[in-house]
């Protein structure tokens, strides 16, 4: 099937949106910004990601339609036939592999067909850009096309990853860059690379102490034991509680959240959720050799192998060396067998093994991605980027 197929109609659509809604989305959402047209026919635009509005941002922020990068998941059932036909997105699994949808980004900048994608591939858990894979650079060599780099700040804040609500508050939309086909000819692919991390990188807290933007809202806090796990006090693995804009433990631990994302406390020894994070990865690193039984649990989990729904209160054990789930048996996945993992949103974690078998674990009311990322790559031997 040509990847021409529709275009027409959906850049019709995005003009439309564009020139009627925009203005509605801008004003009543609080989006920020500056158009900027690129001069490029075809090009690959790259942003940071930490909101579900973010393509709404990036297409209002060009001027232009470009074809989005998107997760597989949102393109089932009705609401994702009506995705594909009017704005034709190039699917994504995550965990998975990323070949065939490279490929499709390929055809489509050689068909003269713009697109768009976050190259971190997740959402910020912690508010700072995440790692950007090297393959996206040879991508931008390789496509003949032109980059733009969009930076967004401002939308962690006003939509936390981990928080059960939104925040109200302004984002801030940045055209930062573009490089023409011959100016991408004349960089190595290590110039390239550099850009886009550079152009990319953010810290929605250093840009707080910087700006001092209230993002306003109800029970701040409730959520946030998706993306803080361990106790930095007692250090208890899924110990972490919230409620209204209080997080605590049962140790003691006791900290407020504020309206511009920070932590007030006698007992939490940081002011923000970046560095309990950075804290977190950099402490399990270093007593990895301390743990032997399960390091954390979570229950009640739909289990689906290969497509197949294989139990609807499964359980799942992460262990030094494996994962187990249990549901009518029990399934050991090796933590060494595991290439890659992803999740969506905040319910569900996705994983494919060295035989290709695809895992997902979903739980309505929230499971941790970044904890299962992280333990697999500490307690694999991977690097923590």
């Amino acid at each position: 099937m040509s990847v021409r197929r529709g275009i027409g109609f959906q850049r019709a659509v995005i003009f439309f949106l564009r020139i009627t809604l925009g203005w509605v989305f801008a004003l009543s959402l609080g989006f920020k910004y500056k158009k900027r047209k690129p001069r490029s026919d075809a090009y690959l635009v790259l942003s940071n990601h930490n909101s579900d509005l973010d393509p709404i941002w990036v297409i209002m922020g060009t001027g232009r339609h470009a074809r989005f990068v998107a997760s597989a998941n949102l393109m089932k059932g009705f609401s994702g036939w009506l995705l594909k036909t009017f704005f034709g997105p190039i699917p994504r699994n995550k965990g998975a592999e990323a070949d065939a949808t490279v490929d499709l980004i390929e055809k489509n900048l050689r068909e003269g067909i713009s697109v768009a994608m976050f190259p971190e591939g997740n959402k910020s858990w912690s508010g700072e850009t995440g790692y950007i894979s090297p393959r996206t650079a040879r991508l931008v060599k390789d496509s003949g096309a032109g980059l733009v780099t969009y930076r967004l700040d401002g939308d962690y804040m006003k939509f936390p990853r981990w928080a059960r609500y939104p925040r109200r508050g302004p984002v801030f939309g940045t055209f930062v860059r573009e490089l023409t086909p011959e100016e991408i000819k004349r960089k190595s692919e290590q110039e390239i690379y550099e850009i886009i991390c550079n152009d990319l990188h953010t810290d929605a807290y250093a840009f707080q102490r910087e700006k001092h933007i209230k993002y306003k809202g109800k029970n701040l806090a409730e959520g946030l034991e998706l993306a803080a796990y361990v106790c930095p006090c007692c250090k208890k693995f899924d110990s972490i509680k919230t409620k209204g804009d209080v997080v605590f433990c049962d140790c003691g631990m006791k900290a407020t959240l504020d309206e511009e994302g920070f932590f007030h406390s006698d007992t939490l020894p940081f002011t923000d959720l970046l560095t309990w994070s950075r804290w977190e990865k950099s402490y399990l690193f270093e007593h990895r050799a301390e743990y032997s039984g399960a390091i954390t649990t979570d229950e009640g989990l739909v289990f689906s192998l290969n497509g197949k729904r294989l139990s609807s209160d499964a359980k799942a054990n992460v262990f030094p060396d494996r994962i187990e789930i249990d549901a009518e048996k029990k399934y050991v996945f090796p933590l060494a067998d595991v290439r890659k993992m992803g999740a969506f949103r905040t319910t569900r974690v996705f994983f494919t093994c060295a035989d290709s078998s695809y895992a997902e674990l979903f739980k309505e009311s929230g499971i941790s991605g970044v904890k299962y990322f992280t333990l697999w790559r500490i307690f694999s031997g991977r690097s923590l980027f």
